[in-house]
């Protein structure tokens, strides 16, 4: 998406630029540093954030690193009386928040200065603009939202491989039904967010269209809404996708990882993986190696146009504290910090030892060095798959969480009504659901006011 990647340059230019000083060398004080008590310790997200880590304190053994853990809740808190650590690694929501309550640092100067911004994927910055700036440097994993299907039951029901249009796919579950597949496509998600993802993001960033009008409401513009066609077409062509037997009706009441596992017992010839598709491989290669060794992946094909880009972002990122700029020099040390676990030597270490990719381009020689030592076809599929597939941005990382769930709960009744037959009299219709959106664009993104007294 050539559009999409130059309309970083709207988000950048209009961020207000904070200079976050020079690159500190031999910062003689503290750095309290918190990453998120949800986090996996043994993840390999987490593991080479740690091996990194510990190279920068090595190298800077002046600076006492002090750590700590918290979610968004605790750091709110803290937020509260200005008593945030300096670096913290939280979802973008949380930052997010921050941002809007002035608790971090613009990052805009640290960003555009950095010597490994052509590397960046700048596209992955969009979703931590804030009122300021650029809030993060995005770290550690890219999400994905794919599907990871068994290409033997698609051979079955025969098609040479998973369908490229949503068409194709709802004409195949009678052949599925037949086979003893209670679904083609599993989906496990408690809330709507899955849905927002999987659906709307392609149908409202897949294409210029869509992505302009997206970029406006973004900017907070009165003169597009949720009213708009565009939003109201692509709502109505996700509500009419619910109830058609593609997507796993019980997935709208249980966890993503009930989902994998009725994929693997065989349940559904398919999966929707939004997150992490790498924890999903693992868990499929220990209880059901026949079925790993034969895994495809693909698009969700939701768009009319039979183009089917793959929403990904990167959900997490190293914000600093405000606070933190009262002192130039812990700023610059803080600054130094962020770029160096988010930039090449992160990134080259992510893609030699795991296959993965992070906000910053690995070389090619770590990649190689992967390759080099991988003998688990499935995986380097998966390398190649997520390598070549075109994305799109995952909407439901901008505006707000509280503006989204109208529409998630929304999808959300009609997906459980399908399950069950319920009457579709009773549920919101697609312009009251876009009116409530609107309400709660204008209440809580364009007209809250956010203060901490």
């Amino acid at each position: 998406m050539r559009k999409m990647k130059a309309a970083i340059a709207w988000l950048l230019c209009a961020a207000l630029c904070l200079c976050a000083g020079a690159a500190a060398e031999g910062y003689a004080g503290t750095i309290a540093l918190w990453d998120f008590s949800g986090a996996d310790r043994d993840s390999a997200p987490m593991l080479c954030l740690e091996r990194v880590l510990a190279d920068w304190q090595e190298a800077h053994p002046e600076t006492a690193l002090v750590r700590g853990v918290g979610m968004g809740g605790e750091l709110a808190a803290l937020a509260l009386t200005d008593k945030l650590p300096d670096v913290m690694l939280a979802f973008v929501s949380t930052g997010r928040l921050l941002g809007q309550y002035g608790r971090i640092c613009d990052l805009t100067d640290a960003v555009l200065d950095s010597e490994y911004l052509p590397r960046y994927d700048t596209v992955q910055l969009m979703p931590f603009v804030c009122a300021t700036g650029i809030g993060a440097f995005p770290a550690l994993r890219r999400s994905n939202v794919m599907v990871i299907y068994d290409p033997e039951a698609w051979t079955r029901a025969g098609l040479d491989g998973f369908p490229d249009s949503w068409e194709a796919l709802r004409e195949q579950r009678d052949a599925l039904s037949a086979l003893g597949y209670s679904e083609a496509v599993g989906l496990g998600y408690s809330g709507g967010t899955a849905l927002l993802e999987a659906l709307l993001s392609p149908m409202l960033t897949g294409d210029s269209a869509g992505w302009d009008w997206f970029q406006a409401m973004i900017q907070g513009t009165t003169e597009r809404t949720f009213l708009d066609d565009i939003f109201i077409d692509a709502l109505d062509r996700a509500a009419a996708m619910l109830p058609e037997g593609v997507l796993s009706g019980a997935g709208y009441a249980m966890s993503a990882g009930a989902a994998v596992g009725r994929f693997i017992e065989g349940a559904c010839s398919s999966v929707l993986v939004i997150g992490d598709p790498f924890d999903t491989l693992e868990r499929v290669r220990e209880e059901a190696p026949e079925l790993y060794a034969r895994l495809e992946f693909a698009p969700l094909p939701v768009r009319p146009d039979g183009e089917n880009p793959m929403p990904a972002s990167v959900p997490y990122g190293l914000f600093i504290s405000a606070r933190a700029a009262e002192d130039p020099d812990k700023l610059a040390a803080c600054v130094e910090l962020c770029r160096y676990l988010t930039g090449p030597a992160y990134a080259n270490l992510f893609a030699a030892e795991y296959g993965r990719r992070s906000f910053t381009e690995a070389d090619d020689a770590a990649w190689a060095r992967f390759r080099a030592q991988c003998d688990d076809p499935t995986r380097l599929r998966l390398l190649d798959f997520l390598a070549d597939a075109p994305t799109c941005p995952d909407v439901s990382r901008f505006i707000r969480d509280d503006v989204w769930s109208v529409c998630a709960k929304a999808l959300v009744k009609r997906g459980r009504a399908a399950d069950s037959d319920g009457d579709p009299g009773d549920l919101p219709g697609i312009a009251e659901t876009a009116n409530s959106m609107q309400d709660a664009y204008e209440q809580r993104y364009l007209e809250a006011s956010y203060t901490l007294e």
